[in-house]
């Protein structure tokens, strides 16, 4: 009679390749979450952006929406209320011409702008008019934070008639 002894050792843990496998599915996951929060980021900035603009431009529009239909020519004080002496003094501008937000007096009539300063935005006015009526187009441009070969835009349109 013969005695065997044997032992079963029972391993417990992982082998190299099961390691390794977890390791490739854990890195894979972890781009794939920092691909998506950079696009959160972006479409934040984004948007960040396009919403400083539009309230600078419907300010903009509805100061320019205050005027008495005569006003509303290159050259005007926007702001007449201030005067110019102590407030910005915000010209219309003439067609055509290319106006920087990130001027001292833009600023202090839309704080807001600052946040923008590196994008340089800027602004541009076209005007129509005819006898009875007046269309003013302004266009807005900006360079977004996290793409330097791009320019969005925004356009405001406002029609106006004589007051009789």
């Amino acid at each position: 009679m013969q005695i065997r002894l044997t032992t079963h050792l029972k391993q417990h843990g992982s082998t190299l390749v099961e390691v390794m496998v977890t390791l490739v599915t854990l890195g894979m996951l972890a781009v794939s979450v920092a691909g998506t929060l950079r696009l959160t980021r972006l479409s934040a900035a984004n948007l960040e952006e396009r919403a400083v603009l539009q309230q600078f431009g419907l300010r903009y529009a509805e100061s320019i929406k205050a005027l008495a239909f005569r006003e509303i020519k290159p050259g005007y004080l926007l702001n007449r209320l201030y005067d110019g002496e102590q407030l910005p003094a915000i010209r219309l501008p003439k067609p055509g011409e290319v106006i920087d937000l990130t001027s001292p007096d833009y600023l202090l009539f839309h704080p807001a702008l600052q946040a923008l300063v590196n994008q340089r935005p800027s602004l541009q006015v076209e005007y129509t008019h005819q006898e009875h009526t007046v269309e003013v187009q302004i266009f807005l441009s900006w360079q977004p934070r996290f793409a330097s070969s791009q320019t969005n835009h925004l356009h405001f349109a406002l029609f106006r008639s004589i007051e009789l």
